[in-house]
């Protein structure tokens, strides 16, 4: 496993990394960085309750395959893996 250290990015919206405009997301793990996304963000506790967050998944998919990641999808209905965004929505 990677011991790099994450890159994080501060965005103002998630379409800035490639998702889709109708996406609300407080936070989400890409390739490349944990990106927090400032529209989504409305207090400092939010913030750092999000960035924490983040921070799980990146671990996660750095010792996990896919499969792995995406289990969960089957038991409740949502992804770990492909969309790691969306208030909300438990990811």
């Amino acid at each position: 496993p990677s011991r790099k250290k994450p890159s994080v990015r501060i965005i103002d919206r998630a379409s800035e990394a490639g998702l889709p405009e109708t996406v609300d997301a407080t936070g989400f793990v890409s390739d490349v960085a944990i990106h927090l996304v400032r529209s989504g963000i409305s207090s400092r506790a939010e913030l750092v309750k999000t960035f924490w967050h983040e921070v799980l998944h990146y671990g996660l998919r750095r010792f996990l395959t896919k499969e792995q990641y995406t289990a969960p999808c089957a038991i409740f209905g949502t992804t770990l893996f492909s969309l790691d965004a969306g208030k909300g929505a438990g990811v």
